[in-house]
């Protein structure tokens, strides 16, 4: 029978709300911290979970509320609090695997975060170029409403967010990206390969090890046999199964 514990914060913007779930108490695998995007929730990221605890991680499995907060109060309030309180063992290494926005926030939290024992981290679909959807939505009152402070950080322009991060990363770090879309509407808006969210070109970045693209969308990533085996592949090796 698994064993597992969540923590609840008590600070005023996460008050009740469960910050994460690390399973398997007991396990001697590295930790695996586990930050899913916009909107879903840490239910989003099960499937990847439950083989990564098969391969004897531990896993922290981050939630926070995508539609109340910019990027930087999330990770100041959930991410790096997320950390801390799970990931306490110096003897293990801390890897990473991220679901799009999820990428951009753990890029935020390692700029001013070391992580001594930091392990490998994999990226499915980050914007780390920015999201055309963003930019062609960012004026609507639906959108603003639906996605909250960080959708509206993900655009493409030079002085967005994403764009005034870092433009290269010093980590281990592997790329997955989805190059099928079946979002209608990233026919009239992305001239580029795409998962329906997030082009192909976007989710490169400077330093990162290795990237691969997997013929699925945006967020049937996390559920896509190959992807998978791909995201286990560079947590065991570096590098991708090409």
């Amino acid at each position: 029978m698994k064993n597992s514990f969540e923590i609840s914060l008590n600070g005023s913007l996460a008050k009740n709300n469960i910050l994460a779930k690390s399973t398997n108490l007991n396990i001697k695998g590295n930790y695996t911290v586990l930050i899913h995007g916009l909107f879903p929730s840490a239910l989003f990221m099960k499937k990847i979970s439950e083989t990564l605890e098969k391969r004897g991680y531990y896993l922290v499995n981050v939630t926070y509320p995508t539609r109340q907060y910019s990027i930087d109060i999330i990770v100041e309030q959930y991410i790096k609090r997320s950390i801390s309180e799970c990931c306490v063992s110096k003897k293990r290494k801390i890897n990473f695997v991220t679901h799009s926005l999820g990428g951009i926030l753990l890029r935020k939290y390692l700029i001013t975060n070391t992580i001594p024992n930091l392990g490998r981290v994999v990226m499915f679909a980050p914007p780390n170029h920015g999201s055309k959807m963003s930019d062609f939505f960012k004026n609507n009152l639906l959108y603003k409403w639906f996605f909250g402070p960080a959708g509206q950080q993900l655009g493409t322009s030079k002085n967005s967010y994403v764009n005034l991060l870092p433009n290269k990363v010093n980590f281990d770090l592997g790329v997955i990206a989805g190059s099928k879309s079946y979002n209608p509407i990233s026919y009239f808006i992305m001239d580029q390969k795409n998962d329906g969210a997030v082009s192909v070109n976007s989710t490169k970045i400077i330093g990162m090890k290795d990237h691969i693209t997997i013929p699925t969308c945006h967020t049937c990533l996390l559920y896509d046999k190959e992807a998978i085996k791909q995201m286990l592949f560079f947590l065991d090796n570096g590098y991708f199964d090409k």
